[in-house]
This record gives structure tokens, sequence and C-alpha cells, in this order.
């Protein structure tokens, strides 16, 4: 293997046989013997890598990283290490964690405001084996004063740890420099919104066509993700004998179990559904005017809340099925609501579910109670105490 050499004046080398069966030689100069111990058996870990064509390992690169420029290029000219081997950047680790997803538009949007913020605050050519936890804290620190929400840097440093969590996985490092971070509570109280029916009935007054108004219905009604399973749907899912929707879930698609799920026809939705099968031929897509592409459906839904002279919400979209997820838990049991709205019980809990102001007036009796009147105040006069 490698030996330790002094020469004159004290100068230090470690020499070895390379792969071809050259001598050759690490020159260090005037390095401590110590100091030269500790380092040859990680310089003959490289030697073996070389003979064997396998990678360095995390330990390795993370050891090169750390050694001086100097020493690199030394270790590079004696053909130990490659600049490949030597540092693989933030923005290589991030574009490789990317193209390996296989996840719908927006979570990948999602993964993109992630990794944007990672290269902006580290640096893309940052080395990962550079990264440190100091690092993390500092991003973490970051996205909490850009004005983020809890929620949303939350999210954030959740798929930040995934990403490092990989690099752990593909051996670029040895461990995470974000493992310690806590990712905190993804839910956002202040973004859940009751979309109630007078709301509803505004705009299902103002909306072009039968079409629109069951795009509006579906999501608040029958909870579909919108626009993915609404786009979905066809008149053949449609069971009007046992007033079912058999509903095909983009989203939820790639888990085993989770493709289908069967949401009951309630009578609210009935009648819109109705009206707007006899306008068709009964086959095909429920929603003929979204087939051939649906981009701008958010800014459509938006102008509707507009025209019918109401305030647009947080989650505009999402909170139609949040609001009937609300409405179906009054009188059902969890379970049942969970496989209709086709989500877990504890995604409901975090993302969907409120107290509302209904239940509590419930308990409380509001509606029948007349609050007492202080002594002497029955005219709406305060008259002096008798025994003043």
């Amino acid at each position: 293997m490698a030996s330790i050499c002094t020469d004159r004046g004290g100068l230090r080398r470690i020499s070895f046989v390379d792969a071809q069966g050259r001598r050759r030689s690490l020159r260090l100069g005037r390095m401590s013997k110590k100091d030269v111990e500790w380092m040859l058996p990680r310089v003959e870990a490289l030697i073996d890598c070389t003979k064997s064509t396998r990678p360095p390992s995390p330990e390795l690169l993370k050891w090169i990283a750390e050694l001086p420029p100097k020493t690199q290029q030394k270790l590079k000219a004696l053909g130990l290490i490659d600049a490949a081997s030597m540092t693989v950047t933030l923005g290589e680790l991030v574009e490789k964690f990317m193209a390996l997803q296989d996840v719908k538009p927006a979570t990948l949007a999602a993964y993109r405001q992630t990794t944007g913020s990672l290269t902006k605050v580290l640096g893309d050519a940052t080395p990962v084996t550079k990264i440190t936890t100091a690092d993390a804290d500092r991003w973490r620190k970051e996205q909490a004063k850009s004005g983020l929400s809890t929620a949303t840097v939350a999210k954030r440093t959740n798929v930040a740890k995934v990403i490092f969590k990989r690099a752990v996985d593909w051996k670029m490092i040895s461990s995470s420099p974000f493992a310690h971070l806590k990712s905190g509570n993804q839910r956002n109280p202040d973004r859940i919104h009751y979309v109630d029916d007078a709301t509803i009935n505004a705009l299902l007054a103002v909306c072009p066509n039968n079409q629109w108004k069951a795009v509006i219905a579906l999501a608040r009604y029958a909870g579909l993700r919108c626009p993915g399973e609404v786009v979905a749907l066809r008149w053949e899912d449609v069971d009007w004998r046992k007033l079912a929707l058999t509903v095909r879930s983009p989203k939820t698609q790639r888990h085993v179990g989770h493709e289908v799920r069967v949401v009951p026809i309630e009578p609210r939705l009935r009648g819109i559904l109705a009206a707007l099968y006899e306008e068709s031929s009964g086959k095909g897509p429920v929603i003929p005017c979204m087939q051939n592409g649906y981009k701008g459906y958010y800014m459509k839904v938006r102008r509707l809340v507009e025209a019918a002279g109401l305030t647009c919400w947080p989650r505009l979209v999402q909170n139609f099925r949040a609001s009937c997820s609300i409405d179906w838990s009054q009188n059902n049991p969890p379970k049942d609501v969970a496989e209709w709205i086709g989500h877990s019980l504890t995604v409901a809990m975090g993302h969907y579910l409120s107290s509302s102001d209904r239940n509590f007036r419930a308990v409380t009796g509001t509606d029948e109670w007349t609050p007492p009147v202080p002594r002497g105040t029955e005219n709406g006069v305060q008259v002096a105490d008798e025994a003043a």
C-alpha cells in the first residue's frame, strides 16, 4: 500500500503505487508525522477507489472538501480524485432532485419555491459537503424573515429536509445539515374560510351557464378537487339511481386503493347536475368547456366572486372543498367523510376542518337566550341603589 517517507530537511511525502503500477508520491512539505499518519489511511482509501473504479465514500468526499485547495490539486494531479468527486454543488443536487420527481405540476411548483430559496440563500455553486447546520439555521431564519406564513415556512423546511436526505441516500454527504430542523405545523387556520350557502347562491346567480354552475357546485357540495377531479368527471360516472358520483382523482391515482372514490350527490347539487344533464347527450365529460385547457379557471372563479359583489377569501377554490368537508362532518362519521372527500383524518383535522359558529351557538343555545339586565337598568337608566 502507501508508506510515509521523510526527505532531507524534514519534508514529508506519502509514497504509493498507482493503478497503472507506477511509483508516485504525494508531497506534503513540512507536515508533522502525526498529521501525515492521520492522512495516510485516507490516501490509501483513495488509491483503492482508483484501482476498483468505485466512487469515494461520503466521508472521503467530506474530507476532500475540507482539504486546502493546493492539496486537492495535488491529489487531482496524481489521479486520486477528479473534479466530479471533489465536489457536488447545491445547484447540481437540486437539479438531480427535481429531475427525479414524479409529482403533479402544483407540487413541483412548490418544490421549486423551496429549491429557489436554498440556492438564493446558500449559493448554487456551494459544495454540499460544505453546507453546515449553521447554514441550515441561517436559511430557515431567512424564510421566517421574508414574510412567509408559519405554515409555508414549515412546508419549505420539510421539502429542504427531504432534498438533503436524498443527498445522504445518494452518498453525496455523510449526514444531512438540515436533519436537526423541526418542520413545524403546516396548518394555517387563518386561511380556512367557510363558504356558506348565501355566498354560493350569489355565485351561481352570476354564472354564465349551467356548466360553470356545476363547476362551483361540484367543488362546494361534492368536495371535488378543482379543476383536476371536476374535469375528469364523466356522465358515465353519475349514478342517478343511487345518487352517487364515481370520482377519479389525478392527485391520488398513484396510491393503491385511492385511485377512485364514491361521493354522494346531495340535494343542493342534484338539481344543478340534472339541469346540465338535460342539455347533454348523457355521455362524455360533464364539463366539456374545460376539456381543452383550464389554466384560467382560478381567474374565472375570481371574476365570478367579484361580479357577485363579494370579497375574495383565502384559498379561493380550495375552501369550497374544505367547506363541504365541514358540512358533512356535522352529521356523519369522520371515517365516512374522509372517504368521500378523499383524504386522511389527519389531513382533514390539519387543513380542512375548523370549529364553526353554528356549532358554538348550538352548544350555548345563543339563539334562545336573553342576556340578563343589571338591576335598575330595565328602562335603560341606572338608578341609585336603595341602600345609598
